[in-house]
Parts: structure tokens; sequence; C-alpha cells
């Protein structure tokens, strides 16, 4: 009886063809055509390296294996051989690796906004704030030099609050605006000495 094994080939019997599957059975990645790619052992380190052409030196019509490392080493003593000291060693070719370069990150040092009030009627609320911080809504809150605070309440209305202390939730207040915060406009302003609110335009303005 003939039959026709897994390699394709026909054997002679049942138990023949059993034993060509076996042999081939642990033994399938050698009979795949792949490329694989053949080692040398170079001349002076005695390392296994790739059978290149880079990493081979031609002395005549004999090729002597050297690995890129021991040229390097060899074109530090005066580029000879070392096999037949006769010629000297080509440099190894380069090869071009995309390398990702991760710089590290630095976070820039914003510089402060300042905006600049005038109109209020008092000394210790007119003049320069500074941007101090941000609130949970991502507005921002200023300060003078003399301790007032500038920001937005968190009311009903939203207004913007001149205050002594930064307490969005107080209803106690020397001045309040609705709106933008920038511009000409009117401001309700408490009188200190009599504790009365009174109207003035007051206009805040930014400073680069």
């Amino acid at each position: 009886m003939v039959q026709k094994s897994k390699g394709g080939k026909k054997s002679r019997s049942v138990i023949s063809g059993k034993r060509k599957r076996n042999g081939i059975k642990h033994h399938r990645k050698s009979n795949y055509k792949k490329n694989t790619e053949k080692e040398i052992e170079c001349s002076v380190c005695y390392e296994m390296i790739p059978d290149r052409s880079d990493n081979t030196i031609s002395c005549g019509k004999k090729n002597h294996p050297l690995c890129g490392g021991c040229k390097m080493k060899m074109l530090g003593t005066g580029g000879i051989c070392p096999m037949c000291r006769s010629h000297s060693i080509p440099l190894p070719k380069s090869q071009e690796i995309n390398m990702r370069v991760m710089k590290p990150k630095v976070e820039k040092k914003r510089e402060p906004n300042w905006i600049n009030i005038e109109g209020t009627g008092y000394v210790s609320f007119d003049g320069m704030y500074e941007e101090i911080r941000k609130d949970k809504n991502r507005i921002s809150v200023y300060r003078n030099v003399m301790g007032y605070y500038l920001y937005r309440s968190s009311g009903k209305y939203s207004d913007w609050v001149l205050n002594k202390e930064y307490e969005p939730k107080t209803n106690y207040m020397f001045g309040w605006s609705r709106g933008k915060l920038l511009g000409n406009k009117v401001w309700n302003m408490v009188g200190l000495p009599d504790g009365e609110w009174t109207a003035m335009y007051v206009d805040i303005t930014t400073v680069n």
C-alpha cells in the first residue's frame, strides 16, 4: 500500500508514513522557507556576529570576520587589519535609527496679569491689582498692595466684588458691579463714613 505523507512524498506503507510525519513534527520551523541569517565569529573578540558585508574585511580573496566594535578599536590604533597587517580597515557603515527623544517638561513661569482701577473715590481701592489665583470657575482673583480683593462672587447674580477679604459667599462688601469687569462702567460703592451706597463710574483697564 502506498500512502501520501503530509510532506507530499509517497510512502511505501502506513508505518513508514507515520515515521516520516513524526520525524518532521518537532522540526517544522526548519522546514519552512524562511530567510535565516547566518552567524560568524569575530576574529578579534570571538563574539558571534551576523554574516554581513559590514562585518567582514577583504584581504585579497579571503574575508576576515570583524565586528563593528573591533573595527572602531582598530581604527583608534592605526586602522590596520589585525589579521594580515597589509591594508587599512574600512569604516563601519552608518545605520540611522529613528529614535524618539523625550525632552523634560519645563513649566514656563507665567507672568502675573495686572489691572488698574480708577474712580472709586478711595485711595485704598484705586491703583494696581495683581492676579493671584483662579477660582473654581477659572476666573481671576485680584489683590492690591493694601490687601483689598477683586473677584467674582458666588451669589445669585455672580457680581464682581471689591472686598477686604476673599469671601465669595459673604454679603458684606465695599463695592460691586455686574457684567464684564473691564471698561468704564457703573459700580455701587459703599460710603465709608456713612455706610450708604453710591453709584459712580469706575474705569478698570489691563496693564501689560
